[in-house]
Formats: structure tokens, sequence, C-alpha cells
């Protein structure tokens, strides 16, 4: 917001400096094209009538929580002080604001009450307070406005949570049983990937956390990626190798003990899943992208690799799955599904190029997965026992339940979020996204990804989260206890039902 307001003021004070109405958008002059889909030039414009009945409240993975998104009704209460005091006046109490009385980790109302201080300390005349009041007013930005009604009955596990990493970017939390698995940051300054991620384990039922990684170790880039079973966490260990080179080892925790190496050596070792005692991830160390795992005390092996990138494994007792990439139109991705104590295998696969099959989510018995025949962003939820003889659409392609994916949120290319237990399936949906982006007149608070639920033995998906804006990265308890990330309250928190 502020950056925008300033880039604006520079450039109407070189064209158009006696203007009563100075212009309000923002990078005018670099529209030489027609309006691309999905595009809107200028890039914003400081009076576009937003306030915050229009703000969109987004996860911290979306555009870090939606800083661009929602800037204009910052900038747009900036821009009107503008107007009211002149661009002289107004320049220099923003810019006192911006360089004496704001911190990184401002809100809306934090800046309101920042622009009023630096006005004051500038000799501010009861008129120019009453313009900047009247300004912030007509924006709704009042204290309370981001207040959180709760129309779905979550509980708060951990509020202003940042789950993203230096290395392998923004990850969901996991569960077992009664437990979770996050990382955050203490000091949400630290979120910017000069400083480690920290992991920490909570109870599904509430209470204070109990920190896990190595963020305090002087050798510690990021602790990313972490896994829970039991008491027992996994995560990727991230350490600088100097000269802009990184290494990646998968190292583990029993709650209470020391932190052990569970792979490490030549190559990346990252991405780990585990279950009991047996730990699976990916691996580098052959020079291509395999699956490797470590059961107890056993000297880690090989699971699957070849030619193609074998990626996202998960595990459930002795089954082990994971998943390869395709391309699109052109080679189908797939899953690979391996016994590790039989040696018996099977794979989910497509021979047509189009059709999309998401990353594997492994039940106590059962796998599932997305898929779209079309990749048109509209799928189906699939299982299948661990035999992989019969297939069943647990939510199919064709019913109001129906996940949709855009692609380039949730799960980043691997397919929407997916979480599994004994009973339950939990899956996230992007149909507000895929309106907003083709324009569709949705509400603003509508905008967002919701979690749904179905029972494995099938029935009709129920809808988890009703709360306004986004909500996304399901992970299960016990039962149909479920644990998501939450935006409703402007910023990313941890909630179960």
């Amino acid at each position: 917001a502020y950056a925008d307001y300033f880039g604006n003021a520079i450039d109407v004070n070189n064209t158009s400096p006696e203007a009563t109405s100075p212009p309000s958008f923002l990078a005018e002059d670099l529209c030489r094209v027609a309006r691309p889909k999905n595009w809107t030039c200028p890039l914003r414009d400081l009076n576009d009538g937003r306030t915050v009945d229009d703000y969109f409240y987004e996860l911290v993975d979306f555009d870090n929580g939606g800083v661009h998104e929602n800037s204009t009704i910052f900038s747009g209460a900036l821009w009107n002080i503008r107007e009211a005091l002149g661009g002289e006046r107004a320049d220099l109490i923003v810019y006192k604001t911006l360089t004496e009385f704001t911190t990184p980790l401002d809100e809306f109302n934090d800046g309101r009450n920042s622009v009023l201080a630096a006005a004051d300390a500038l000799g501010a005349t009861p008129a120019e307070i009453a313009a900047i009041n009247a300004a912030f007013d007509e924006k709704g930005i009042v204290p309370g406005w981001d207040a959180r009604p709760s129309t779905s009955g979550s509980t708060v596990l951990a509020a202003d949570v940042a789950p993203l990493g230096f290395f392998l970017e923004m990850f969901a939390p996991e569960a077992s049983g009664t437990k979770y698995v996050i990382g955050d940051y203490a000091d949400k300054r630290d979120a910017d990937g000069e400083h480690p991620l920290e992991i920490y384990v909570g109870d599904i039922a509430g209470g204070p956390l109990t920190k896990v990684g190595e963020d305090e170790s002087s050798d510690t880039t990021s602790d990313e990626a972490p896994d829970i079973s039991g008491n027992k966490v996994v995560w990727g260990h991230v350490t600088d190798q100097g000269g802009g080179f990184y290494d990646l080892d998968v190292h583990s925790r029993t709650i209470g003990g020391s932190v052990k190496t569970v792979a490490g050596g030549p190559g990346l070792q990252m991405n780990p899943a585990i279950d009991g005692k047996t730990i699976v991830w990916e691996d580098t160390r052959s020079g291509g992208e395999d699956i490797w795992m470590k059961r107890g005390t056993n000297k880690p092996v090989r699971v699957a690799g070849g030619r193609a990138p074998q990626l996202a494994p998960q595990v459930s007792g002795d089954w082990v799955a994971w998943w390869v990439p395709g391309i699109p139109n052109q080679l189908a991705p797939s899953i690979g599904v391996k016994n590790v104590r039989t040696g018996a295998k099977f794979s989910i696969k497509t021979t047509n190029p189009n059709t999309f099959i998401g990353a594997p989510v492994l039940g106590p018995d059962y796998l599932t997965w997305y898929e779209d025949p079309d990749f048109d962003g509209l799928g189906s939820i699939r299982t299948t026992k661990f035999t992989g003889r019969r297939v069943k659409d647990l939510v199919p392609e064709t019913s109001a339940q129906a996940p949709v994916w855009t692609s380039f949120l949730t799960g980043a290319f691997t397919g929407p979020a997916l979480a599994a237990n004994a009973t339950t399936i939990a899956y996230t949906d992007e149909f507000y996204y895929a309106m907003r982006d083709v324009n569709e007149p949705v509400e603003a608070a509508q905008v967002g990804r919701d979690v749904w639920v179905v029972p494995f033995a099938g029935g009709t998906p129920t809808l988890v989260t009703t709360d306004r804006g986004d909500q996304a990265y399901p992970a299960l308890g016990s039962g149909s206890t479920v644990i998501w990330l939450d935006a409703s309250s402007g910023r990313t928190d941890l909630v179960r039902n």
C-alpha cells in the first residue's frame, strides 16, 4: 500500500501536479496491448472503491495472505487523504508514518493509528485529523472490522501461523491420532527466508505447543516438511553449504528425546513421511529423484526409482506409495504402490495424456487420490484397497461435491490437498477461486478454498468449513476430527472442527 502510494505520488507530481483530483491509476503508462485474460491494466487503482467489505481472506500461501490483493483498501485511504490535504502535506505525513511509526507486522488498524500519530507529530490541525479519520472510516478501517464470526464452530489451535519453508515453500499440517505437527515462526518477522522455520507439536484437543525442531542450532538453515506418527516426528533438515548450495537430510525426534539423522550423505533427502517405525522420503543420491525407506534400525533402502521423478511418498504399514508427475497433454501422471514386506506392486495410471492423476494419500488399508480425466479443473476423489483390483469413485466428477482444482493452489502441482485415516477422507475444493478467476460475481468473503469430508465407506460429502474466506490443507486426527489452515480471521490460523 505504501509503495503504491509513493509510486503514484511521484508519477502525479511529474505529470499532473496541479490536478484537483490526481489520477489514481498505478503504472497505466505501461498499458500497450489489449488486456489479457484475468489481468488488469493498470496494475492497481488506488481509487477502486474497495472497502473492508471487499477484503479477500487469503491463506499465507496465496499472495502472502493477500498483501497485494487487499492493498488498495489501505492505499485508497491514503490516496483519499492526499486528495483532501493536498500532495505536499499528505506526502509528508505518509512518509513520516512509514519511516517513524510503522512496524513490519502492522495491520490495517495499526496503520490508521500510525498515520494519526505521524500527523499529530507534524502538528496537524483538527481539520486535518478529521480528514484522516474520515478517509479511514470510509474504507471501514475501524476497530473490530476483522473480528472472526465463526459459523462452523471451529476452534483455533494455533493463531497466526506461517508454515513457509526456506527450501520447500508451503507445507500442510499433519496429524496422527490426538497430535499434530506444523511449521511456524515465533516471530513472524523471521518468515523471510533468513531464519529457520520452527517445528511444533500440539494436541488436537488444544493446549500449549512443544518445539521439536533444530532452529536454535547454528548450522540450521531451516527445518521443513514435518510429519508425525504417534510421538515421533520427522522433517527435512536444511543446511547451508556455501556458494549458494544447500543440503537436505531427514531428521527425526521422539517427543522428549534427542534429534537423530534418518538419512543423509550425498544428494538431497527431503519430503519425509512416517508411519510407526517406517520412514520414507525423496532421495537424489543416485542422480534421479527416487523413493527411499528406513524401517526401525535397518539400513536405508531404495523403494522406487527410474528415469522419471518419484515424488510425494506416503507410507501406511507395509505399503508405500509415490507420485510420478506427467506432462499435460503429453504424458499422464501416475501413482506407484509397493508392499515393502512382500514385494507386491501395482500402479494407478492411464493411457490418456489428458488425464491428471494427483499425489497419493494412504489410509490403513487403502489408497486415495484426485483424478481429472480431461484436465479441465473438475475431478473426482478415487480410492482402491491395497490390491489395485477395484477402483471406485468416492466423490464422482459428476457430483455436486466434486472438487474443483485450479492447479496453482493447494499442493502446488500435485493436485488438491487430501488427507485420510481409517474411516474418513478429507479434501480441498477451490470452487470459489475458480469462480473469481473467470470474473464471476462472487462475494469477497466467499472467495477461497473449502474443506470437505466423506466416509471411506461412501456417502454424501460434508462441508466442514463454512466460515468466510480461505480454508485448506486438511489433516485428519481420529474419526472425523479435522484440522486445517483457516484465513477467516484475516490471518492464517490452524483450527479444528
